[in-house]
């Protein structure tokens, strides 16, 4: 869900680059540190672990922030991933396949056989 709302999003923040970035700043005064005192290293891979975790938080916040603004795309979202998945689980989880085949009987069988494809790492939707 988080990925829709970032590319519905009108804001574009690279927080990956952004991440790089610093880390490529600090592996310059990495250099400069490694030349002076252990502690003075210490610090800076402290100073950097900071520096990255607080953009990792405003990523997050962003985030928040966006499903807030754009609360009815959320909604929409929610509402196809619960008729999709019940329960945050596969429907397969859910219901047996007795109940579609005393449904549908022997074509749900041969709907099943033409439409799915064992080795391919997708779902199918089947209406029948």
């Amino acid at each position: 869900m988080s990925k829709k709302v970032l590319e519905n999003t009108a804001i574009e923040i690279k927080f990956k680059e952004k991440i790089k970035y610093l880390e490529s700043q600090f592996s310059e005064l990495k250099e400069v540190a490694k030349q002076t005192d252990i502690s003075f290293m210490n610090a800076v891979n402290a100073q950097e672990r900071k520096q990255v975790k607080g953009l990792e938080n405003l990523q997050k916040r962003l985030i928040v922030a966006e499903k807030r603004r754009q609360k009815d795309l959320v909604e929409r979202i929610a509402a196809l991933q619960n008729e999709l998945l019940p329960n945050q689980s596969l429907e397969e989880r859910q219901r047996n396949f007795s109940e579609y085949y005393l449904a549908f009987g022997d074509n749900f069988i041969k709907a099943l056989k033409e439409s799915l494809k064992p080795l391919d790492l997708a779902f199918t939707v089947l209406e029948l």
